[in-house]
């Protein structure tokens, strides 16, 4: 499989997400590009904006308020990605205590895979 492939193909599933999901797939894509899953922003918020330009995700409403609200979703989806999740399987020591932007991200989702 070529790397176009792999593009077109990403391209689609989260063209297909946009236009069930609308902004709530934009914080979704960019909550699992947080995580350190292979889905690059370079194609999840460029997306978004060419959906958001052509009308198919939050049309009919004042195009800055839609790129507001774009760029609202994908900070949400950063903020709810770096987080840390609240599990029982997740083992933090000591750097529970710290606030969120000393936490190095993906060290919950790497602990709790046994690595």
């Amino acid at each position: 499989m070529y790397l176009a492939d792999i593009t077109t193909s990403l391209t689609n599933v989260v063209t297909s997400v946009y236009m069930h999901t609308s902004l709530v797939g934009i914080v979704l894509a960019m909550a699992l590009e947080s995580c350190c899953i292979p889905l690059p922003s370079e194609i999840v918020m460029p997306l978004a904006g060419v959906m958001l330009v052509t009308g198919k995700i939050v049309g009919g409403i004042n195009p800055l308020l839609g790129v507001m609200l774009v760029a609202l979703a994908g900070s949400l989806g950063c903020l709810v990605g770096y987080c840390p999740p609240v599990s029982p399987a997740c083992h933090w020591s000591s750097s529970a205590s710290l606030p969120f932007s000393a936490l190095s991200p993906g060290v919950c989702s790497w602990r709790m895979l046994g690595r």
